[in-house]
């Protein structure tokens, strides 16, 4: 063993100590939810490059409105293909030509498609009802007729018809919409030579079967395989298998993939996944093609794919894409089907900000569903603005004035009525008419689509920013009115840089902007800084300064064996807000932010690796977010070595006890009550607690992980955790306590379940408390129970295979499994793997000095402290020839003693309140405990 000496034991106290004063890495982040559905990416890579064809829907209605605002959402440039029905109900003109209401008919589509100004490809069905009309029933060779003629009508606009597809929706019942229909339908078509193609011209595709329920697609494609080359179906019953197969079939068939009535970005993130070529949005009446779909149209079409994620029993998927320096992640559910589903975005490389909020390694969003086929479903859908690096945006959430970058004045209400108008005026650090309560939106029934933020006057919340009489024209004006939750009182935050944001409308997407006479209109977005606004926040002693602060000074950086220790000279500035962390892997840059918001004068970056060089620069902000310079850049590696790497004695708390500061965080709470070794343990109820530990603090060649468990029973359920360190249901390093049919199971895997490497052991009892340890090693894993080896199999696996990032005490990876029921003591984790003898010796408590905390040489009480504590000495020391001595987080001395007796009083009056290290010497030996005084 590695025995550590007493004096690093002290100075990983002290260190420990002197970081209640510092920040971690791992204090940037909380507990999130349990989320077994995983979209794992690295922003850094390019990603899969399969550029979909996307339109807007022109079918049964017309409606201008959908296809304008769809043009605005989605991009005219990427809006390439539509379907037009040809109105099948009645008979042509004289047998031979369009009737007049059929042109009609087809001329109004035409014209809501042309608001697009781009000319498209269509996709040309019979209309007529679905079944169309009897007179072309009659002789199928009509039906080849009407569509040549609509083609022919169509493409006199310059449109181009690319596709012949069958009735729609033939599945849900419609008596004469046969199969046999269809084939009628394609086969004529082929046999009239109509659609016959020169050679090298693209020819006809004939599309089968675009069913409602996709489950039926297989049914409908394959019974026309001989005539069609095209498949189809929409999503609005059946089975995520059944969507997701249909698709591979015509993969793997050489067909084209279309869908071409998409109601949610599900399908799109399923169908693009699966190989689907082309997709139309069925439109929102009420909004038209919203933020999130658009988004996923402008990825689909000029993007790449860095990760996907799918929950097929709740009928949800995501997906993250990046266009050029734009990175975003998408998460839909079925619009009948979907169940509340927890997304987990990974980014095992680098951190992220996700929507402003981090840094995180590992985002979890909560996307909403129903409780059944059309129950309460709120079809919702998601994008995320994911940034990284020297530039992440702000979070938003909270109240603001908003600085418009061009003029350096801020949006102001100065009437608030219905009408009020909004300009822009020079700051006023008294006025309320100033200051903005700028919240993001739920998802609601206002479009399901939870990316939007309303604008309220601080002065009166009752009223919101609103674009008058909800104009789609540029120079419409800006007001208040009464807050009526309207699409044209909703806006959304696209970033630009620095802290600017484009603010833009729901119901137009035209951008907030500052015109030369003050007034704020709305006008397309043009990229000028006229239309770019700084969200400052609204602290005390609230000013407005857009000069940057200085620089930072005398950053210097310490080595520890597992982490490299930053610390600075303040800044200067009066109105500081924290200073952000950048590092790099390179001198010079590119710098990524690995902390933001950080008040204190000292950081410990815990997630660097033995061996690799690491480059660090601190920027400081200030309260109007302007941003500093680089400090100097200073370079550091850590060495590594083996180590207790994190200590959870629970005090009350989920901190790290080592100089490692990975401080966990609980989920909902966990209670603290009376502890095995020391005062307390952590208690979790087996309903929904769990310890979220770092994302870095498990990834290790070889691992040992040991704690003492009072675990309460199996009436919660099975497969109740001690530990789960991973990624999601296919990557994971596990010990539960209990197994379906008793008994404990550690299994480590990459892949699926079913390649677990794993051993079973005998059941834990309940009610007492049980020491147990598992050790990893190169060619071994190891279960101890109370020091006894209890189980044990060949591994060829480690975490470093996997880089857990979701680590559980008390929680799974996989969502059905109970939560652990019971308490937990003195958890810990070494980098390396304890002997057996190592093993029997922490159980015993006499593992090695670094662990002289948890044993019993001395007593001390009350905790906290206030007056003065007590310590009585263990029988076997001798009082004569021991002293003791308290220390403070710096490592100064403040009180010192010696001792005539085994039991003694420390005054500790005149310390104020914290943490503090008792020393006792005592011959040969020494031995130290923490302490607290509260006064």
């Amino acid at each position: 063993m590695k025995k550590v000496t007493l004096f690093s034991t002290i100075l990983s106290l002290f260190l420990t100590l002197n970081n209640l004063a510092q920040e971690s890495i791992s204090d940037q982040y909380s507990a999130q939810p349990l989320s077994p559905t995983v979209v794992k990416f690295n922003p850094l890579n390019a990603g899969a490059s399969n550029p979909m064809l996307w339109g807007a829907d022109a079918g049964g209605w017309t409606n201008p409105v959908i296809w304008e605002k769809s043009k605005r959402y989605m991009g005219a440039e990427n809006i390439k293909i539509t379907r037009i029905p040809a109105m099948a109900d009645g008979q042509l003109d004289g047998e031979t030509q369009l009737r007049q209401n059929q042109k009609d008919w087809i001329k109004a589509r035409i014209d809501d498609v042309a608001v697009s100004g781009e000319l498209l490809q269509v996709m040309l069905n019979p209309g007529g009802g679905d079944a169309g009309d009897a007179w072309y029933r009659a002789d199928y060779s009509r039906y080849a007729l009407l569509m040549k003629l609509a083609k022919d009508y169509i493409e006199s606009f310059g449109h181009t018809v690319v596709s012949i597809t069958g009735h729609n929706e033939p599945d849900p019942g419609y008596a004469p919409a046969t199969m046999q229909m269809n084939n009628n339908l394609f086969s004529a078509c082929i046999n009239s030579g109509y659609f016959d193609v020169g050679p090298g011209e693209t020819p006809m595709r004939y599309c089968g079967g675009n069913t409602l329920n996709p489950d039926f697609a297989f049914d409908w494609y394959n019974y026309s395989i001989a005539y069609v080359n095209e498949g189809n179906t929409h999503q609005l019953a059946g089975t995520f298998d059944g969507y997701a197969n249909f698709y591979t079939t015509v993969t793997n068939n050489g067909h084209y993939r279309t869908n071409d009535e998409v109601h949610n970005i599900m399908e799109a993130i399923v169908g693009h996944e699966y190989g689907m070529d082309a997709a139309i949005y069925w439109p929102d009446f009420y909004h038209g093609c919203n933020l999130a779909r658009g988004e996923f149209t402008k990825a689909t079409s000029n993007g790449a794919r860095l990760g996907y994620g799918e929950h097929r029993f709740n009928w949800t998927a995501a997906a993250v894409y990046k266009t050029g320096a734009k990175i975003q992640g998408f998460a839909g559910g079925s619009e009948r089907q979907a169940t509340t589903t927890n997304f987990s975005y990974l980014s095992k490389d680098i951190p992220i900000f996700c929507d402003g909020y981090g840094p995180y390694k590992q985002f979890v969003l909560t996307l909403p569903g129903g409780n059944g086929y059309g129950v309460n479903q709120p079809n919702s859908e998601r994008v995320i603005n994911i940034t990284y690096g020297e530039d992440p945006q702000p979070a938003i959430s909270g109240n603001y004035i908003l600085v418009n970058r061009e003029s350096g004045q801020v949006l102001t209400s100065t009437n608030i009525y219905n009408g009020g108008n909004v300009n822009q005026s020079a700051f006023s650090s008294s006025s309320t008419n100033q200051q903005w309560q700028v919240l993001p939106l739920a998802y609601n029934s206002y479009g399901a689509d939870a990316n939007y933020f309303q604008l309220k006057p601080f002065s009166n919340t009752n009223f919101a920013l609103d674009v008058n009489n909800g104009s789609w024209n540029d120079n419409a004006n800006i007001i208040v009115w009464t807050n009526g939750n309207a699409a044209n009182q909703q806006w959304y935050l696209e970033y630009a840089d620095n802290g600017y944001f484009y603010i833009r409308s729901k119901e137009s997407t035209y951008c907030l902007t500052a015109t030369a006479g003050n007034d704020v209109r709305q006008f397309a977005k043009s990229g000028a800084t006229d239309q770019q606004w700084r969200f400052v926040p609204v602290v005390d002693g609230l000013s407005l300064d857009l000069e940057a602060p200085e620089s930072i000074t005398n950053l210097g950086a310490t080595t520890k064996t597992m982490a490299i220790q930053l610390d600075w000279s303040a800044s200067s500035a009066i109105d500081l807000a924290g200073y952000s962390i950048l590092r790099a892997p390179a001198s010079g840059g590119p710098y990524y932010t690995i902390a933001r918001n950080v008040t204190s004068t000292s950081f410990l970056d815990n997630t660097v690796k033995p061996g690799t060089p690491y480059y660090y620069a601190i920027i400081a902000e200030d309260n109007s977010l302007n941003k500093s310079s680089y400090s100097n850049e200073v370079s550091a590696t850590v060495l590594g070595g083996d180590m207790l790497v994190a200590h959870y004695d629970f005090e009350g708390n989920a901190t790290d006890d080592t100089e490692n500061m990975f401080n966990a965080s609980v989920y909902n709470n966990g209670a603290y009550g009376t502890g095995h070794l020391e005062t307390q343990c952590i208690t979790l109820n087996g309903s929904n607690q769990f310890v979220q530990l770092p994302f870095d603090v498990s990834n290790h060649e070889e691992i040992t992980v040991a704690t003492w468990v009072k675990w309460d029973g199996t009436s919660v359920g099975d497969w109740q955790r001690i530990f789960d360190f991973g990624n999601g249901e296919n990557e994971y390093m596990m010990l539960t306590a209990n197994r379906p049919g008793g008994g404990m199971r550690f299994a480590i895997t990459i892949g699926s379940w079913q390649n677990e490497q794993a051993f079973n052991a005998p059941s834990l009892p309940t009610g007492v408390w049980k020491h147990v340890a598992v050790t990893l090693g190169a060619t071994s894993a190891k279960l101890y129970v109370d020091g006894n080896l209890v189980g044990q199999t060949n591994v060829t696996l480690n975490p470093t295979d996997f880089t857990p990032l979701k680590n559980y005490i008390g929680g799974s990876q996989w969502i059905g499994d109970a939560h652990f029921d019971g308490s937990f003591d003195d958890f810990r984790i070494y980098n390396y793997e304890l002997s057996a003898q190592q093993v029997s010796d922490l159980f015993a408590g006499t593992l090695s000095v670094d662990d002289v905390v948890i044993q019993d040489y001395m007593d001390i009480w009350p905790l906290p402290a206030k007056d003065v504590i007590n310590v009585r000495l263990n029988p076997t020391l001798d009082a004569n020839k021991s002293d003791l001595t308290v220390f403070d987080s710096n490592g100064r001395t403040l009180v010192k003693t010696n001792l005539t007796g085994s039991e003694t009083k420390l005054n500790v009056l005149n310390l104020a309140s914290g943490i503090y290290i008792l020393k006792l010497s005592s011959e040969s030996k020494s031995f130290i405990k923490k302490f607290v005084v509260k006064q």
